[in-house]
């Protein structure tokens, strides 16, 4: 009996410790959660390292709230302020010159810094062709039919984008914003950078080092860990398609900020859409399931991270070379790609475990008469990038040695993954490669919206678009444990091997 009382002795005590090591753990790790911007914001600071007075820390974490919902009161466009005239306001009373707080007025012209900087990708006077998407996004094929849906969208792509609509001023210390008829001012993009930025300047000015500052999960400021060698924090990057983490970035001292289209997004009619809206195109841009971004001030990185999301890759892939920029993306296809030379990612699976639930591309029917008098109805399937996914040869003229080099170049510019707007001259071996090519080419016009410029008089052709696939997934994988549990199990394990081994020892000691 005396060894079955040292067991149970034994595991109390091991018990006790490990929860004694986490509440004293936790108690010196002090944070506050701030509603604010239709989120959450969470700002935490380890007062295991940082050593200071609590009372203190808490001080500056009820200074950083309310900071915080400052400048979610500034920035909302959907209620007025008792204290401010906000975004609200402004929109509100166009053509009249209005005095505002220097944070909006700050916001503003930040917003409008990197309006010019992006090449015009990032605008914030585009409020109310974001509120028509935003109504669609709502909507379901139940409540809309697709003529309806379609005279939406013609209605939307009417907006006109206002040119030079927000004007600043400044005079005296006070700050002035005048907006033009036709502009409705949307600080979704940038406010909650920008606030998780005002609270990183907030502690790092109280000597704060070992903190964190997060806006949801979309902008994340930190400082260095303590915790952990290197003072890394290790922030997870996750795939739409894979179930476990797909890697993490080791950050400290720097903003990582994410914008994607996985949380407010709807499917109508085949059309995939989602939040982001580009300036330029009026509508949602299918680019990119995911864009992570690394930088060293949050209002940028929230800023760059929309405007880079409407870009096509190209573009993206120059502009980031340009400036400098650390960024990750996931492509529709679940491609990865990177620009990554300065912050250390460390990838940890490569297995798609998911598909999409939106096959992104757009199928073309094209019927043609070649330069031979001879009829063909083509089938071509293109991704997001113009390329061609899959052709089929419904019907046609051509005899079999033609039908044999129709299919050799279709296949040979979708092996190469060539453009249709970009088709090799290598391609123009004969005749009937010729029209192929211009076909295509012709195709590439129409899909961009340059119908202008199809002029082959070879070719008459005519293009039918379907809408984009939806294919219904259901995911039957099983879900792994979270780590918490994991590790929870795995101590619980080793308390009860320990206590199995101690009450054996003592039994054979009895025994003797």
């Amino acid at each position: 009996m005396r060894f079955k009382k040292i067991i149970l002795l034994i595991i109390i005590t091991l018990v006790i410790t490990f929860f004694t090591t986490k509440l004293y753990a936790s108690s010196n790790i002090l944070s506050i959660n701030v509603n604010s911007f239709g989120s959450t914001n969470q700002y935490i600071i380890d007062n295991n390292f940082e050593n200071k007075n609590k009372d203190l820390l808490r001080t500056y974490l009820e200074e950083a709230k309310n900071k915080t919902l400052k400048l979610s009161e500034l920035s909302d466009n959907f209620n007025a302020s008792r204290n401010y005239n906000n975004v609200y306001y402004i929109n509100n009373n166009p053509n009249k010159l209005i005095e505002v707080d220097y944070e909006l007025y700050n916001m503003l012209d930040l917003s409008l810094k990197y309006q010019d900087k992006t090449d015009g990708y990032f605008d914030v006077s585009i409020g109310l062709i974001i509120d028509e998407w935003k109504k669609l996004i709502d909507r379901s094929e139940k409540n809309i039919t697709l003529e309806e849906y379609k005279s939406k969208v013609k209605e939307i792509e009417q907006i006109p984008v206002i040119k030079d609509g927000i004007k600043l001023s400044k005079s005296d210390d006070k700050y002035y914003v005048l907006i033009k008829n036709g502009v409705k001012i949307d600080l979704g993009a940038i406010a909650k950078g920008y606030s998780i930025q005002v609270v990183d300047n907030y502690f790092k000015s109280q000597n704060l080092k070992y903190y964190r500052v997060e806006g949801s999960a979309s902008s994340l400021n930190y400082g260095i860990n303590g915790a952990r060698k290197g003072n890394y924090y290790h922030i997870g990057v996750e795939h739409p398609y894979m179930i476990e983490l797909y890697g993490y970035f080791k950050i400290k001292n720097k903003n990582l900020t994410t914008s994607g289209d996985t949380i407010q997004k709807n499917t109508l009619y085949g059309d995939f859409m989602h939040h982001i809206i580009s300036p330029y195109s009026k509508r949602p841009e299918n680019n990119y399931r995911i864009f992570t971004l690394i930088t060293n001030d949050a209002a940028y990185g929230d800023a760059l991270s929309t405007a880079l999301f409407s870009m096509d890759e190209s573009s993206m892939k120059k502009w980031t070379k340009e400036n400098n920029v650390e960024y990750l993306a996931i492509k529709y296809d679940g491609e990865v790609i990177s620009n990554i030379y300065e912050t250390e990612f460390v990838q940890l699976n490569d297995k798609f475990d998911k598909k999409p639930d939106v096959l992104l591309s757009e199928i073309y029917e094209l019927e043609t008469i070649f330069t031979n008098n001879k009829n063909v109805n083509l089938e071509i399937t293109l991704n997001n990038q113009d390329e061609i996914r899959n052709y089929h040869l419904i019907n046609s003229e051509l005899n079999d040695d033609e039908i044999k080099v129709l299919n050799e170049t279709l296949d040979k510019i979708k092996k190469a993954k060539y453009k249709i707007t970009n088709l090799p001259k290598e391609l123009s071996s004969n005749v009937l490669v010729e029209d192929i090519k211009n076909l295509l080419n012709n195709l590439g016009y129409f899909v961009n919206d340059e119908k202008e410029k199809i002029n082959d008089a070879n070719l008459e052709i005519e293009f039918m678009k379907y809408h984009y696939n939806k294919v219904e997934v259901k995911d039957e994988t099983s879900k792994g444990l979270s780590e918490t549990l994991k590790n929870w199990l795995i101590i619980s394990s080793v308390i009860i091997l320990l206590g199995v081994a101690f009450y054996f020892v003592g039994k054979n000691q009895e025994e003797s």
